[in-house]
Order: structure tokens, then C-alpha cells, then sequence
């Protein structure tokens, strides 16, 4: 999927940010620590923020869970070309990604990260970081004729990573992975508010502890 992704000739006009390339080593080292066991349901995340994935390699990849929940801590690279705004410094990254950072802490509220992923798998829809300028572009906002191109591709990717974890439900970390996945899956899909501290229903949900509580509920019915 990384190899077709970074294939595609798009009309967009920014970086590209692929951390599947650059940043392999975490990618690969969370894959096997989150995915040695059968998990009950899984998480479904949009594509990397420009201070996460794309810095980290590691889904909602905040630099302080990354390396101190997660113990993750490997050598990133360089992409080829980078943005003069959002240049790539990896594991030196300062700055942290509220997404992530409210996501981890829950997943360290249910307990250690052996028990989490016990019951859980994250994944995004997209590994893909898109830069405009100083702008972070989602997937949703690329032209059209981009979009006919990128999502094919990650939806193909998405249907084969189910069937490879068949999770008893999926949990979609907004609305965009909540569409994502009526198209490719016909399972059980539970919505949670996008943790983005620009999103303003995150706050009540994720800092409440309403996030954690209905994790749990949705494990112990699985």
C-alpha cells in the first residue's frame, strides 16, 4: 500500500509526508507489539497529524507516549523533500500531538500497554501527511481528482487489515473513519468524537473519562 500510495501522481500542490518510508522502523515495531495478539475490536484513525505519525511513524503518534507508554523509540529518516514549516525531526520532536496525546493517556487509563493491546488494535485509514504551506490539508479536502485516486487504495488496505484482525466491532475516531468504514466493512461501527483539541465535542468526551468508560463497556461486550 505504501508503494502504491507514493506512486500516484496527484494534483496536489504541497509535501507529502509518507512516514511509512521514512519512519518503518516504529511503524514495524508497533505493528508487532500491537497485533501479537487477537484483539476484540480496533480503533480507526483518519491519516497522521504533521506533529504524530509524521514525526513519530507511530499512529496517533505523540512523541511522550511514543516513548514512554509505548517504549517505542527507533531511528526515523528523511523524507526527500520537506516542508520549510513542518520540517521532520523524529524522535527529537518536541512538540506534542494533542490527538494523540488524549488517546494514549485513555489506552494508559485502561491499563499497560500489554493490556490494551490485548483487547485492542489502531490503525488509520490514510499514511499519508498532507502540507500546504503551513497547513495541515485532511484527506477529505485534497481536490477531488485526488481523492478518486487516494481512496480506492486505502479502502482496499482497510478491508484487507480486517479480515486479517476480524474484530468483533470497530471503533471510528471521527466522522471521516466512521464513513471510511460503512463503504468497506459491514461489522459492527461505534463512533467516538475526533480527540483533535480543535475538535470542540472532544474535550467533554475524552477528558471526562466518557472515552474510557465506553472502551471498557465496548470490550467487555465483545
Amino acid at each position: 500500500m505504501s508503494e502504491e500510495l507514493s506512486a500516484l501522481s496527484l494534483s496536489f500542490d504541497g509535501v507529502i509526508y509518507n512516514p511509512l518510508d521514512y519512519a518503518w522502523d516504529n511503524f514495524a515495531a508497533f505493528l508487532e507489539m500491537s497485533l501479537e495478539n487477537t484483539p476484540k475490536t480496533a480503533f480507526l484513525g483518519m491519516n497522521p497529524g504533521p506533529y504524530g505519525m509524521t514525526q513519530t511513524g507511530v499512529p496517533f503518534g505523540d512523541i511522550e507516549a511514543v516513548k514512554g507508554y509505548l517504549g517505542i523509540n527507533g531511528q526515523v529518516g528523511k523524507p526527500v523533500v520537506e516542508s520549510e514549516s513542518k520540517k521532520i525531526t523524529g524522535m527529537e520532536t518536541t512538540r506534542r500531538e494533542g490527538s494523540g496525546k488524549r488517546f494514549w493517556t485513555m489506552a494508559e487509563a485502561y491499563g499497560r500497554k500489554e493490556e490494551f493491546f490485548s483487547v485492542a488494535a489502531v490503525l488509520n485509514y490514510c499514511p499519508l501527511c498532507f502540507i500546504d504551506g503551513n497547513t495541515n490539508i485532511t484527506p477529505d479536502k485534497l481536490p477531488s481528482e485526488d481523492r478518486k485516486k487516494l481512496y480506492p487504495i486505502c479502502d482496499s488496505y482497510l478491508q484487507r487489515a480486517l479480515d486479517i484482525i476480524m474484530p468483533s466491532s470497530v471503533i471510528a475516531i471521527g466522522r471521516f473513519s466512521e464513513a471510511a468504514l460503512k463503504r468497506t466493512w459491514d461489522g459492527n461501527i461505534i463512533f467516538f468524537p475526533h480527540p483533535s483539541p480543535l475538535n470542540p465535542s472532544a474535550s467533554a468526551f475524552w477528558d471526562s473519562g466518557d472515552a474510557l468508560n465506553e472502551f471498557r463497556r465496548i470490550v467487555d461486550a465483545s
